[in-house]
């Protein structure tokens, strides 16, 4: 009785998934980051078909369709809609997902620093298109 009591009092720590299936999360629903140093939000939208809808709150404000895939460890690629390439690794970024709050960790080359650092950003998963992006 007192194992049981013991165990139910444990705080019950969310599911951390990484890779495909925090990819598959994300779709059809948006990741909302308001970063340090940032003056808005940055939003994105994942569509079924591909395309994602990035918005900034800027300023200025501004909406991009970009086009997303999955890399090949299980990484999210954004690149460009107007961009015909195949994604490099600062295209991409490795996701996990607990609870509601999504974790981006993006490739440092494209600020300066090091190939081995990362640039963690940390969102919110929004259900559905709040922002009707």
């Amino acid at each position: 009785m007192l194992m049981a009591a013991a165990l139910a009092a444990q705080p019950v720590s969310p599911e951390i998934l990484e890779g495909k299936p925090a990819v598959d999360a994300l779709v059809d629903n948006t990741v909302i980051i308001r970063a340090e140093g940032m003056p808005g939000e940055t939003a994105l939208h994942l569509r079924r078909d591909g395309t994602a809808v990035s918005y900034d709150a800027g300023p200025p404000r501004k909406t991009e369709t970009v086009k997303w895939s999955l890399g090949d460890r299980g990484t999210l690629c954004i690149i460009g809609a107007a961009e015909n390439k195949i994604p490099s690794g600062s295209d991409c970024a490795q996701v996990l997902l607990a609870a509601d709050i999504v974790t981006l960790r993006l490739s440092a080359e494209d600020h300066g620093e090091g190939l081995d650092d990362l640039v963690t950003l940390q969102g919110r998963l929004v259900p559905g298109n709040p922002l009707n992006l």
